[in-house]
């Protein structure tokens, strides 16, 4: 059973397939990539108050409640921490 991340974003909610995500890196205070199976796709992430530490956390962190729950459950909601906003997630 596939799991899925759930990412709020100023446009809405964004669903991830939790099994494809490699690691995240964050490039600036607004800019973050999360890394797909292969290597070869990314998520590039634009927001404000993005650290390796808050975003990438958030990211980590739901991934191990995905992995520890039932497949009953497959949406793992991402805590966006306080003072983070994520304005979009692009597929490139």
């Amino acid at each position: 059973m596939l799991k899925f991340l759930s990412i709020a974003t100023t446009a809405g909610a964004e669903f991830l397939t939790a099994d494809d995500i490699l690691h995240v890196s964050v490039s600036s205070g607004t800019a973050a990539k999360i890394t797909l199976k292969g290597g070869t796709h990314y998520i590039a992430v634009v927001g404000t108050g993005l650290t390796l530490a808050n975003f990438g956390g958030a990211i980590y962190d739901a991934l191990k409640v995905a992995a520890v729950t039932s497949w009953h459950k497959p949406e793992s909601v991402v805590i966006i921490p306080t003072g983070v906003v994520i304005t979009s997630l692009t597929v490139t």
